[in-house]
């Protein structure tokens, strides 16, 4: 999150073959001058002091690092709906992390992202999304809702924090860091769109069948 007075800088790390955006939130952003106050103590976040109450030496370029990997955007963008805007997608997982998940259902064990993969998985293969009543929220809307974003189309949202999200703003260097893999972004987000067709439906679409198969079969 970026608010006035705090600024944001990217680094890309390279995990194996994962590429991770690393978003340093410097001090003095209200989320992290919170953090210095509790480690801190009162008196000490009072004085400015970068020492805290055990005497330990806090580093004066500490901020909030938010680290998400290229996979993760993509995913997110598609249960979140986000179409290919990628940097909201990224304001949208800050958010979340932030604020936090509800629980899961305590009798169904379902969760926030539930219908929102219950939708994608019905598009994908072909079924249509059965439709909830006029006043609940299903598929995506629902999972938007559940985790106090407002909706894609601006109208319902269940949380009470409905300005919030507007406050999560990306620096110049952020977006322009998440622009150059727009491509690799959507490549991970075809696949992933992909690895919800499910098995028996791929074969019905004529997926060739492997090679042992057809042995097995003309034995």
């Amino acid at each position: 999150m970026i608010r006035e007075g705090a600024e944001m800088k990217v680094e890309v790390i390279e995990r194996g073959d994962s590429k991770i955006l690393d978003i340093l939130e410097e001090q003095d952003s209200p989320v992290v001058a919170a953090r210095r106050a509790a480690l801190l103590g009162v008196a000490n976040s009072v004085t400015g002091s970068n020492v805290d109450t055990d005497g330990a030496f806090l580093p004066e370029d500490a901020g909030t690092h938010h680290q998400i990997s290229l996979e993760a955007i993509a995913s997110y963008t598609a249960l979140l709906g986000n179409g290919d805007d990628y940097d909201k997608t990224v304001r949208e997982i800050m958010y979340i992390r932030e604020h936090g998940e509800p629980d899961p259902d305590p009798v169904t064990a379902a969760n926030a992202w539930t219908s929102a993969y219950e939708e994608l998985e019905d598009k994908v293969n072909g079924k249509p999304m059965v439709m909830a009543l006029s006043d609940e929220l299903a598929g995506i809307a629902k999972t938007r809702s559940m985790l106090g974003l407002p909706s894609n189309d601006g109208v319902q949202v269940m949380s009470d924090d409905v300005t919030g999200i507007q406050t999560y703003e990306l620096s110049d260097e952020v977006s322009s860091t998440i622009a150059s893999f727009n491509d690799e972004i959507a490549a991970y987000k075809e696949k992933f769109i992909g690895s919800l067709k499910r098995e028996e439906e791929q074969l019905s679409f004529g997926f060739k069948k492997s090679d042992d198969e057809g042995d097995t079969q003309s034995s």
